[in-house]
């Protein structure tokens, strides 16, 4: 007997969709109108405007200027969720000390839902600000800690990833293919260490390292970036060891402090 869908939940489920990808638009847009929006999903303003106020009411929206714009209602889950993990009070202090020590930036990332996700960046001296800030989205396959996630993640997960988003190009130098992607993974997993060289932003070159915890779980990873030829001529011999030197004292913080 197949199962009877009841109309009312459906109807539910739609609105929340549509909500969040509204408050997706307004973020992209850096702020939209209420016609920049109802135009956007091709309806009525009647009905955008019915969403808008119930983000408003619930502060995760806010009308600025005749414009909407992302509520700081938002701050308090996401400050709730980054300090959720036990492991990430010690990941931060490593992601500061880096950026302090290498002059560069810094970050952690962790897979969540297919993606790597910025939890932690700090800037050092010389540090290339840039769009990778905390709470960036980012394909995994392009990335230095990307490919060391990838690396410890089972056969089945990197395949759902894989099938999920696919190995876009971002630059040039992005890997793109399948047997080249398991080629770098295989060798993430020999030296204990992954590189983007250019693969995400031209000019610019990162190092990673596997962040995992005493069970071997993998964590995420951690990271520094600069520009290629200072992180290859100033960085390129140290900096791997310096990084599996974290990784490891991460990992036996977590073993004692358990």
């Amino acid at each position: 007997m197949v199962a009877q869908t009841d109309p009312d939940i459906d109807a539910g489920l739609k609105t929340v969709d549509r909500a969040f990808r509204i408050v997706e638009y307004i973020k992209e847009q850096n702020g939209a109108t209420l016609g920049e929006i109802a135009a956007e999903f091709g309806l009525a303003k009647s009905t955008i405007h019915r969403h808008i106020q119930t983000l408003v009411s619930h502060g995760y929206v806010v009308s600025e200027n005749g414009e909407y714009q992302i509520g700081l209602r938002f701050l308090d889950p996401a400050i709730h969720a980054r300090r959720r993990p036990p492991a990430y009070k010690i990941i931060e202090s490593k992601v500061d000390k880096l950026a302090a020590e290498t002059g560069e930036r810094a970050q952690f990332i962790t897979e969540e839902n297919g993606y790597g996700i910025h939890v932690f960046s700090a800037i050092g001296e010389n540090g290339i600000r840039s769009e990778s800030r905390v709470g960036k989205i980012v394909h995994l396959h392009s990335t230095s800690a990307g490919k060391c996630i990838l690396a410890h993640l089972d056969d089945d997960r990197v395949d759902e990833i894989l099938a999920q988003n696919g190995l876009p190009r971002l630059t040039e130098r992005t890997i793109t293919s399948r047997a080249e992607l398991d080629e770098e993974l295989a060798t993430v997993r020999q030296r204990g260490y992954g590189f983007n060289r250019a693969e995400r932003r031209n000019g610019m070159q990162a190092v990673g390292t596997p962040i995992l915890n005493p069970n071997d779980e993998i964590l995420g990873a951690i990271s520094v970036t600069g520009p290629l030829r200072r992180m290859e001529n100033e960085h390129g011999d140290c900096l791997p060891d310096t990084l599996l030197d974290v990784a490891e004292e991460i990992r036996l913080r977590l073993e004692y402090q358990g």
